[in-house]
């Protein structure tokens, strides 16, 4: 689009579905980033993924021959960020894919908040029934996403968004 191009907007790049085509990158996709630099269209890399943080889209790109210094931000990184500015104690339940980005987040068994993420077949009443018990004691609930289902291998698997739907 030469409006986009002269006015030089920012530019939001989806990572999965965009970039990451099922696991592999997107045709052209070197391409692409070498026109962003050349054009110096200011751009940022976004995934509403509960599953991966920047570091993982940065391997990703750079196993795929791809060099950008475009920033990336991802669900995880935005909800570190936010639990360490906004509150001192939180429970998080994410995949352990990611847990680890949150250690630094004091976590306590009454918290100010719940972080609710993707626990893929984690998903258990027992797990369900705790964080109703921590919202009935006052903690807030913040989703990272609220997917009813997502795609695994072709097969429709229940995501988040059903359990915080019956929890709020």
């Amino acid at each position: 689009n030469p409006i986009f191009i002269m006015n030089k907007l920012p530019l939001l790049i989806d990572f999965d579905g965009v970039i990451n085509l099922n696991g592999k990158i997107a045709p052209d996709a070197n391409e692409f980033f070498s026109f962003l630099r050349e054009e110096k269209i200011p751009s940022l890399i976004l995934s509403n993924s509960t599953l991966k943080s920047s570091i993982e889209i940065k391997e990703f790109l750079s196993l795929s021959n791809i060099e950008t210094d475009i920033p990336i931000i991802t669900t995880v990184d935005a909800s570190v960020e936010y639990l360490k500015k906004n509150y001192s104690s939180a429970s998080v339940y994410c995949s352990e894919k990611v847990r680890f980005f949150f250690s630094s987040i004091k976590d306590s068994d009454k918290p100010e908040v719940i972080l609710i993420g993707d626990l893929e077949d984690k998903w258990t009443y027992d797990i369900l029934n705790e964080i109703l018990v921590k919202v009935l004691n006052g903690a807030e609930i913040i989703a990272m996403q609220k997917n009813r289902y997502w795609l695994k291998n072709g097969k429709i698997l229940i995501d988040a968004g059903s359990f915080i739907v019956a929890l709020e």
